[in-house]
């Protein structure tokens, strides 16, 4: 009996590990983006512009959809104000994410929906910034990203990521309450490796 019950244990452990190996592949993956974007920014309460630029994303799914993600963007305008000054930011952000993935074949999926909160560094230059012993073209700031987006597969290795938008918030020195809150909204193509 003994022998018989050590025989079937040797026998399940290779359809356990395989069956553990495919949900892992389901659940465990590596995607990394590349978008366009366009960020509805201001640089005083009522003033409004757009800066359009481009990012790159790198996702990492640990645990039945919650992972982690890592985001580089850069943006710039010509001209923010009547007085023709310009400004050029880029972000640096890190932090958690949850990714829900639509299944619709057995292969690869067809959909799914992702959404993250990042926190991080901005640095924005060739601008005018308000300080305590004159005025400066650069400064640096606290950044906090929040949102999510959806995507859609091409191929088992491509998706398109359709729309991609986040609450971004600085706090840049600007004379008054030094806090900017910023809509960035993306799209463009994610590689999947998983």
């Amino acid at each position: 009996m003994r022998q018989l019950a050590i025989s079937l244990l040797i026998l399940l452990i290779p359809v356990a590990s395989a069956r553990a190996q495919a949900t892992a592949k389901a659940t465990m993956g590596l995607d990394a983006a590349v978008l366009y974007d366009a960020n509805r920014s201001n640089t005083l309460p009522g003033h409004t512009f757009w800066l359009q630029g481009g990012s790159a994303m790198v996702g990492v799914s640990l645990w039945k959809g919650f992972g982690v993600a890592g985001d580089f963007a850069g943006s710039q305008s010509a001209k923010i104000s009547s007085t023709g000054v310009s400004l050029e930011l880029l972000t640096f952000t890190a932090g958690p994410q949850y990714k829900w993935i639509a299944p619709s074949r057995a292969d690869y999926y067809n959909s799914s929906l992702f959404g993250h909160v990042l926190f991080g560094e901005a640095h924005a230059s060739n601008s005018v910034f308000a300080g305590a012993t004159g005025p400066s073209s650069s400064a640096s700031s606290l950044c906090v990203k929040v949102g999510g987006g959806v995507d859609l597969d091409l191929t088992p290795r491509i998706s398109l990521r359709v729309i991609q938008a986040d609450w971004v918030r600085t706090q840049f020195p600007n004379g008054t309450s030094d806090v900017q809150n910023n809509i960035q909204l993306g799209a463009g193509v994610v590689i999947h490796i998983r």
